[in-house]
């Protein structure tokens, strides 16, 4: 998004002060690397699995099977192929989606909040409000993260989570900073 994009989605008096976006391309983290390693056992006992299993049609023993015994050899080893496919996407396919999704993601800091907007099926554009009371998290280093705000997540049985959100991997993690300090002294 352009400086003049995200003036149509300000309010009226508000200023824009600060837009961006995350940093781009495939990031390894320690994170990333403790799912993969974890996943690389789902992903070696599934190629194991339809391996063992595949072995009846590689032998060419289905041939001579018949009735249950001959789609058993036929089918069976197609069950471990989702299982594959989650543990590649889980060694290797979330660094991507991380990546596809920090493409399509947009930042912006105005003298009153903090917008991320997110290009996708559908376009999603969050404002949290920037005050003086507000926790602001700083993360320095040359890929910094502020996180200004909190999300709460309920999962299917009703536990209760908590994530702080704000903006990811920025270049301008200092400017940024000083920006929102300055809102917080301006308002207080």
């Amino acid at each position: 998004m352009t400086s003049e994009t995200w003036e149509s989605y300000l309010d009226p008096g508000e200023r824009l002060l600060w837009s961006g976006a995350p940093a781009q391309g495939v990031r390894v983290t320690r994170k990333g690397l403790g799912g993969s390693f974890a996943s690389l056992f789902i992903l070696a006992f599934a190629l194991l699995w339809t391996a063992g299993a595949g072995l009846g049609i590689l032998s060419g023993a289905w041939r001579q099977a018949e009735g249950v015994m001959f789609w058993f050899m036929l089918l069976f080893p197609i069950f471990g192929l989702p299982f594959i496919g989650l543990g590649l996407y889980g060694v290797f396919g979330h660094y991507f989606h991380d990546a596809r999704q920090r493409a399509r993601t947009r930042y912006a800091l105005t003298d009153r909040r903090a917008l991320i907007a997110i290009d996708g099926r559908e376009r999603l554009l969050r404002s949290w409000p920037i005050r003086p009371e507000t926790i602001v998290d700083f993360l320095p280093g040359p890929e910094a993260s502020l996180r200004f705000a909190t999300e709460e997540k309920v999962d299917s049985e009703g536990d209760r989570s908590h994530t702080r959100v704000g903006f990811e991997r920025i270049a301008e993690g200092e400017k940024v900073m000083r920006l929102i300090r300055q809102i917080q002294t301006e308002a207080a």
